[in-house]
């Protein structure tokens, strides 16, 4: 019964078996809305855009900042743009263009990050692996993937 309850204060259609009635309406249609923090409204809607632009938004507001640190070295989110711009541009030069597939096989790195956005700004889908997932699951990747194409 608290289970019951519980449902009905975080706003759970309840209905009968086979009812198309609901037992309780509350005010929010989602559980976890009765979570979210009053007085602020959490629906507005989401513009689908490309992944890498996201990178292009932290760049323009934090030219300056730590985006990544490896080996001891910290990279800052400009000095991170020009190096995935480097790679978009090399791909592109290598004919990479919208739909061509890249495969990305490199471990948990800045290069595995530098090349993940470059190869999005250049405008192609991309298969990832690394080294620590299984050769049996990678190799059925790429023939999954080679079959949707």
């Amino acid at each position: 019964m608290k289970v019951l309850t519980a449902l009905k204060h975080a706003g759970v259609y309840l209905r009968a078996r086979g009812s198309q009635k609901p037992l309780h309406r509350a005010a929010t249609p989602y559980i976890w809305e009765a979570a979210y923090l009053a007085g602020i409204s959490w629906h507005f809607e989401v513009k689908p855009r490309p992944v890498y632009t996201l990178l292009d938004d932290a760049i323009a507001a934090y030219p300056n900042r730590t985006c990544l640190r490896f080996q001891g070295k910290k990279y800052s989110y400009r000095k991170v743009g020009k190096l995935v711009g480097k790679v978009a541009n090399g791909l592109r030069k290598f004919g990479v263009r919208r739909g061509t597939k890249v495969g990305v096989f490199l471990p948990n790195s800045l290069y595995f990050v530098i090349c993940y956005y470059g190869v999005l700004k250049a405008g192609a889908p991309l298969l990832t692996s690394t080294r620590s997932m299984p050769s049996a699951r990678s190799r059925a990747r790429s023939r999954t993937r080679k079959r949707r194409s």
